[in-house]
């Protein structure tokens, strides 16, 4: 099995370039045969651009969700009502961060609201 340090600069920045990748657009790129150092460092710049525009939209869609879920659970008179009828609605098993994850919520923002009630 290859270390990262026995691993040249280019096969470094493929691999660093290839995760990227994966975590901004959701699949692993293609076509990248060919490339030299320069080119990978250049879109490794560009995705993390693009990861940054990324981490801004999630943080205002999980705003935007937290507003529609405050809004149910004074609608149903409560936070637990809520939860309880979106884990059925959601078929969630109980489950919060699932649940967080089907609503849009940041992942513990249940636990996070217990804590301040």
């Amino acid at each position: 099995m290859l270390k990262w340090e026995d691993l040249t600069e280019l096969e470094q920045l493929a691999v660093d370039y290839s995760d990227l990748h994966k975590d901004v657009y959701g699949v692993r790129p293609r076509h990248t045969t060919g490339w030299e150092v320069q080119s990978y460092k250049e879109a490794i710049a560009e995705l993390g651009k693009a990861l940054e525009i990324q981490m801004e939209q999630d943080k205002k869609f999980q705003a935007e969700a937290i507003a529609a879920f405050e809004e149910l659970a004074r609608s149903y008179g409560g936070i637990e009502t809520a939860k309880r009828w979106q884990h059925q609605a959601y078929n969630t098993d109980g489950d919060d961060e699932y649940l967080c994850y089907h609503l849009g919520l940041p992942y513990g923002y249940f636990k996070k609201v217990e804590q301040h009630a």
